[in-house]
């Protein structure tokens, strides 16, 4: 059962939009093995950056706000549903043969609904890749240091998310994971 948030419907992108990212989005999941590690830029598709936030408890249940941003900084898709949902349709589409990045991908990865993380090509964490760029500039980080993306972002010299939303947190990971495609 997927549960949509009555006026939210009006964020989520037709079908169409939908369909037109999918079929820029290439290679096909299966020409690229889960496997390869590094691919070079030639074999891996664009990544799909993604957040995923609580936005609260309904009479209903929890509620979790979804977001994907495409490498261009467009928004793919914003939607809000219950953590309850056994599937949602969209998400899954959206997840098919990508290269996901998000920001603690094994946190982040397990709120997808079923079947999300399973239709992707894999899952990329700009939080551990962070820390690797730092140490390999210069930047002080202790061992223990809690770091989250409001943290990376200023380290980085990039401005906080705009808003406390799923679609800024997106973003936000798509202007820190492009600062350190830059960064070496």
């Amino acid at each position: 059962m997927v549960a949509s948030i009555p006026g939210l419907h009006a964020l989520n992108p037709s079908d169409a939009r939908i369909d037109l990212v999918l079929k820029r989005r290439a290679p096909a999941a299966s020409t690229v093995p889960r496997w390869a590690f590094p691919w070079t830029r030639a074999d891996r598709p664009a990544p799909l950056y993604f957040a995923v936030r609580s936005a609260g408890l309904t009479a209903s249940g929890h509620l979790l706000e979804y977001a994907f941003v495409d490498d261009r900084g467009e928004v793919v898709l914003r939607s809000s549903v219950l953590a309850e949902s056994a599937h949602a349709p969209q998400v899954s589409a959206i997840c098919r043969g990508a290269r996901l990045v998000a920001f603690h991908r094994v946190l982040q990865g397990g709120l997808l609904p079923d079947g999300a993380l399973a239709a992707a090509q894999g899952v990329d964490c700009a939080w551990r890749r962070f820390r690797q760029t730092a140490r390999r500039r210069g930047l002080r980080l202790s061992p223990g240091e809690p770091l989250d993306l409001v943290d990376c972002l200023a380290r980085a010299g990039l401005p906080p998310p705009a808003l406390d939303d799923a679609a800024s947190r997106a973003m936000a990971i798509r202007s820190l994971w492009r600062w350190m495609d830059k960064a070496g």
